[in-house]
């Protein structure tokens, strides 16, 4: 009887094993099939480097350099778990961070998984040459983006940092990893597209302890494309040097097709702390990313804050009075210093009052009371009309993110926000740049170069070529002003800059500059200086705005900075 219960149990015991084995060769054959070639063969993928960014001559502005990377395969470092352990001690990163890395960064368990970023060429050799004792570690190199003029080309190029969790988690079914890099700012965002290259890779087959048999495939990484800037790097850091201590913006293009040569906003940031962050380069970026926005270093100022537009305003008001006949070049109103309305006392800035003045007088002693007077004449309706002709409250369409579009108050919009009808108080601040207006510095100067163009609305742009694809103009679009009338708006700009006229600390021997200056109220505190300008008068090559925040009369802080740039560009054969 125990003879035969035993059979039975023996038995039973055989058919279970023959279960299991028809199981695991049978019916698990492909998986484990699969498995044991996945084991076999090992994927080793190769970064491809981003394009380069060069300015108008062909300088370097932005560049991808070799780095070293330290990745495990996740099956290796789960049989050896003294692995992650070994190479801390080498790489001297904590075991704690490398196996957070190998978690985010896994993908597969035989893909090699990044746990330490850009380490020393000496640890990279070591642990390369000592391989057999780090059994399942792999030193992979990668492109690393690297920025030669930092903080100032900072707001032109933007910077480049890996993908969160939520990003990767999105875009990882579109062919993107974990440690890829995208654009976050500038040029790197607004054409990442064009700027990522194409990964490559190649397939080994191992022996079971992981030393290289033989190559199977291999796929050579593509180089993404590289951009030419329209930017001038040596006037751009000429411009960062002077006003780095400061807070607002400058930019410098060409009036006529909108080439941006220049553009500086402060303060500024250093791209490369976004690059493989460390315990230091976190610190500083928590420090940029904690700024009030209105303080941030990554605001760039040219495009991103908006201010009350200041009296370079008065360029408008005047053309609109010349545009709808409401005056000619000949009118003239008087200033006594101020004007009334009711029972408020509109005052001029020359508060003894600049006497008789027509258009031209009117723009080169920065006349409050006959903007006054015109933007009375004119009403709201024309006033807030040409505004947005000289392009007032829309984007001006700069190849670059983020971009803000301004305010151009009107009866409508005062109604519907505040419930308020307009005034005439509100038409008169308005008519000299004040009240609700907002505007960017480079809206201000798209407005002023519709003088110097001839009357076109051009639309900025930074980028020359990608690769060897010219990439043209913007869009150009007339304003269909009278010739006549921006004549004499010329004419009264030139004389800004004149001996006597509010911008003449702008005067650089043999160019003849055409202007207008801004002193910004601001209830915050000190006023704001603005300055906008183009030159020569004849010819307008370039324009140029200053914004500078609580920095003070326009007519002395912006265009004494505005002096230096001119002076600058003439002595560097710019102009």
């Amino acid at each position: 009887m125990k003879v035969k219960n035993l059979k039975i149990v023996l038995s039973f015991l055989f058919l279970i094993v023959v279960i299991g084995l028809f199981k695991l060769q049978v019916i698990n054959y492909s998986y484990y099939c699969s498995l044991s070639k996945e084991n076999r063969i090992r994927i080793n993928p190769i970064i491809a480097s981003r394009g380069d960014i060069y300015d108008r001559e062909g300088n370097v502005l932005a560049k991808s350099r070799l780095s070293f990377n330290l990745a495990v395969i996740p099956q290796e470092a789960k049989k050896n778990e003294t692995l992650l352990a070994d190479l801390s001690s080498v790489v001297g990163i904590s075991e704690k961070r490398l196996r957070n890395n190998l978690k985010r960064n896994t993908i597969n368990y035989f893909v090699p998984a990044v746990i330490a970023e850009d380490i020393p060429r000496q640890q990279a050799l070591y642990i390369e040459e000592n391989n057999l004792n780090y059994n399942g570690a792999i030193i992979q190199t990668a492109p690393l983006r690297e920025y030669l003029y930092e903080e100032s080309l900072a707001h032109v190029l933007g910077y480049v940092s890996k993908l969160n969790a939520r990003e990767y988690k999105k875009l990882k079914y579109y062919g993107y990893k974990a440690i890829d890099l995208v654009g976050r700012a500038g040029i790197e965002k607004s054409y990442n597209s064009y700027l990522k290259g194409e990964d490559g890779g190649f397939q080994v087959e191992v022996d079971n302890r992981g030393r290289r048999l033989r190559l199977i495939g291999y796929k050579k990484p593509q180089k993404g494309k590289d951009i030419y800037l329209s930017i001038d790097v040596g006037l751009q850091n000429y411009i960062y040097s002077l006003i780095e201590k400061k807070k607002g913006a400058v930019c410098v293009w060409n009036p006529n097709d909108g080439k941006i040569l220049a553009m500086v906003s402060v303060p500024s940031y250093n791209p490369n702390i976004f690059i493989n962050p460390n315990d230091e380069k976190n610190k500083e970026i928590r420090s940029i990313f904690s700024s009030p926005p209105e303080n941030s270093p990554l605001l760039n100022r040219n495009i991103q804050a908006i201010y009350p537009s200041g009296s370079v305003f008065k360029i408008v008001t005047v053309m609109c009075g010349l545009e709808t006949q409401a005056i000619n070049k000949q009118s003239e109103f008087n200033c006594p210093g101020y004007i009334r309305l009711g029972k408020s006392l509109f005052k001029c800035w020359y508060r003894k009052g600049h006497g008789d003045q027509n258009a031209v007088l009117a723009l080169k002693n920065s006349c409050n009371v006959f903007c006054y007077k015109v933007g009375l004449k004119v009403g709201i309706d024309n006033l807030s009309d040409y505004a947005r002709r000289f392009g007032y409250g829309d984007c001006t369409g700069i190849d670059l993110p983020s971009e803000k579009a301004g305010l151009v108050p009107d009866r409508h919009w005062k109604q519907k926000l505040y419930n308020e009808r307009w005034y005439d108080g509100d038409t008169v601040s308005l008519s000299i740049g004040q009240g609700y207006l907002q505007a960017t510095p480079l809206q201000i100067l798209r407005m002023a170069s519709v003088i110097a163009n001839g009357g076109y609305l051009v639309t900025p742009g930074l980028v020359n070529r990608i690769e060897d694809v010219n990439m043209g103009v913007g869009k150009i679009e007339s304003c269909n002003f009278k010739m006549e009338n921006l004549d004499t708006m010329g004419e009264g700009m030139d004389l800004v800059v004149s001996e006597t006229g509010t911008g003449k600390r702008a005067q650089v021997e043999g160019i003849n500059i055409a202007g207008k200056t801004a002193t910004i109220q601001n209830p915050h505190g000190k006023t704001h200086a603005g300055f906008v300008c183009f030159f020569p008068y004849d010819v307008p090559e370039h324009a140029m705005v200053v914004f500078i925040e609580h920095g003070g009369s326009g007519g002395y802080e912006a265009v004494g900075i505005a002096q230096k740039i001119i002076s600058y560009m003439k002595e560097e054969d710019i102009i």
